[in-house]
């Protein structure tokens, strides 16, 4: 068309550009860009602030779809009567019938901690486990043979003070390391009966 010629050199640390004549040759334009060169350590920060980010964006979604349903179906009406722990509405729906708010509140604290998918597979591996990790992973499972996800944490809650979070404390004068994981279908199981 005007008789000019574009190189492109696409590198990982520069990039190249060129423009020809194209019937003589002639270099009109040459230059380069160099950058710093992308590195493992700049993939997986990023991959963690994504992995980040696609959470808090499900973790969110999720309420929203719960908000969503209930409103569907007329549920939803005034929250400023109920202030109360949902640990313990959730303990309470087991056994007997909650209000709508109160329903919602307990759904919505599930729908936000839904729990660990990959637990309930390895459960089944049925191998030892040596870390802290495993170990309390392990003593929530044992848990789970007796009660709910929410009458152990109301328990910790109550005992404790505190029930989100990897924190560790002494019991018979050893160490014990508790974490707030459970498998997903517990949480399903325990939605169902409430």
């Amino acid at each position: 068309m005007n008789g000019l010629v574009l190189g492109l050199d696409i590198g990982i640390a520069s990039v190249g550009v060129g423009i020809l004549e194209k019937n003589s040759g002639k270099i009109i334009h040459a230059n380069s860009r160099l950058f710093p060169a992308a590195t493992a350590d700049n993939n997986v920060e990023r991959r963690k602030n994504r992995q980040v980010r696609r959470l808090h964006r499900r973790k969110k979604h999720r309420g929203v779809r719960l908000k969503d349903l209930f409103e569907d179906y007329g549920f939803l009406t005034d929250f400023s009567k109920v202030s109360i722990n949902p640990y313990r509405l959730r303990v309470d729906g087991l056994n007997q019938q909650l209000t709508n708010e109160e329903l919602f509140i307990a759904l919505k604290n599930i729908v936000k901690r839904r729990g660990i998918s990959y637990l309930d597979d390895a459960s089944e591996d049925g191998g030892t486990v040596s870390s802290d990790y495993g170990k309390a992973v392990e003593e929530n499972r044992k848990l789970l043979a007796e009660q709910t996800p929410s009458q152990i944490q109301l328990e910790r809650f109550e005992k404790y003070g505190q029930v989100r979070g990897d924190f560790t404390v002494v019991e018979n004068g050893q160490k014990c390391r508790l974490i707030n994981v459970f498998s997903t279908s517990a949480y399903r199981k325990e939605a169902e009966r409430i």
